[in-house]
């Protein structure tokens, strides 16, 4: 069980808006819907990630479609670890993670991808970054006006206490919001009404487990 994280699903979701364009301005394709049920529960929810293993099976199909349009690999060919070092000068990555690469899944590769971005201090972003170009897959041009939009999800993300949502149930009787305890301790509830045809609820949560960690 790893964890996908919110950006990845945006990210997915704007590929998949150029890949099927709306051909009437409104109605979205059905990877796009798919994946806007996550992503709105998160930040409905003030959370930041959500667990592979409990994504319903259209949105996890739909960001794997993404997903393989992104590089697989961080190596730019400069692997210190095999010269002793615990992370690699050149990819960012833990001994163990260069290891066990091909065998991780999509969402365990992603959360490394993340983190060695977040870092920044692996040579494949600055002294060799010329080297991570190669491969890179073009992202769509950025929308200015996305701006504004990008800022409020940030400040709903940025709260204290946040938990992993793992899942949705799309077809399940509305009833009272989800209890919002911090302890860690399991949503049980089904999320309020809303404008739309189902209510949306959480299955309990779990800490997502990454590769390493016990």
């Amino acid at each position: 069980m790893a964890a996908i994280h919110i950006t990845d699903i945006e990210s997915a979701i704007n590929w998949w808006r150029d890949a099927k364009p709306s051909v009437d301005g409104i109605t979205a394709c059905r990877e796009v819907l798919a994946l806007a049920e996550v992503y709105a529960l998160l930040v409905y929810y003030h959370e930041s990630e959500c667990d592979d293993d409990s994504m319903p099976a259209a949105a996890l199909d739909a960001w794997l479609g993404w997903y393989r349009t992104t590089p697989d690999a961080p190596c730019i060919a400069i692997c210190s670890t095999s010269q002793g070092d615990a992370v690699c000068k050149g990819c960012g990555r833990t001994f163990l993670e260069v290891q066990e690469w091909t065998s991780m899944t999509p969402a365990e590769k992603r959360t490394t991808w993340r983190r060695i971005t977040r870092e920044g201090t692996a040579w494949r972003f600055n002294r060799y970054a010329e080297r991570a170009l190669d491969g890179a897959v073009p992202a769509p041009p950025a929308d200015p006006a996305d701006d504004a939009r990008h800022a409020v999800h940030r400040d709903l993300l940025d709260q204290p206490g946040r938990r992993r949502v793992q899942g949705v149930w799309p077809d399940v009787r509305r009833g009272p919001a989800v209890d919002r305890d911090d302890t860690g301790g399991e949503a049980l509830d089904v999320a309020p009404d809303h404008p739309g045809g189902n209510g949306l609820a959480l299955q309990p949560l779990r800490r997502a487990r990454r590769r390493g960690h016990a």
